[in-house]
């Protein structure tokens, strides 16, 4: 195997793209590739498929970034699918925005609540959480019907701050048996 193709390894590969000054767009970019490989089992087959080429994946991974995408992610891409390792994708991604994230002092979360919360509320709530955890955080909102009432942030460091109604019932239970 060439050297090239031992190069995916994740720090070295962050490296890289910090030395170009593109980690901040590959992180963006491999999380999306990562979701459009969740999202789209027919193209996840085909690059994982052996008995297809490398050469003809790489082609139509070309025509599928044409002039969209940096240059390095193509190239990482095409390295991943040269050594048969596209599964990798997902959690590459996840490393890179964990790295980038850390480097820059950033939180990322994810707000889970019942109902659609308004830019306005969204905005308290980040001040809040950029108060409460002493860091800049980028929240993502998701809608989730099983939160009743309230909302749930999960950081990414694993951090989980639960203010729902669920969870203050939980705790009114386990109150209540002791």
């Amino acid at each position: 195997m060439s050297q090239a193709r031992n190069e995916y390894n994740f720090s070295l590969l962050y490296r890289k793209a910090a030395a170009q000054g593109v980690e901040a767009k590959i992180a963006e970019e491999l999380g999306n590739f990562a979701g459009l490989l969740r999202d789209h089992y027919a193209l996840k087959l085909f690059l994982e498929d052996q008995m297809i080429s490398a050469e003809y994946k790489k082609k139509k991974l070309a025509v599928l970034f044409s002039a969209s995408a940096n240059r390095f992610l193509l190239d990482l891409l095409n390295g991943l699918v040269d050594c048969g390792q596209i599964s990798r994708v997902p959690n590459l991604a996840n490393n890179f925005l964990k790295k980038l994230l850390q480097e820059k002092g950033i939180l990322a979360g994810e707000v889970e609540s019942g109902t659609e919360i308004s830019p306005a509320k969204r905005e308290k709530l980040k001040k809040l959480m950029d108060k409460v955890t002493g860091k800049k955080t980028i929240l993502r909102y998701s809608v989730k019907p099983q939160v009743l009432g309230g909302i749930c942030v999960r950081f990414i460091d694993g951090t989980i701050w639960d203010a729902s109604l669920q969870s203050k019932l939980h705790q009114l239970y386990l109150a209540a048996v002791q």
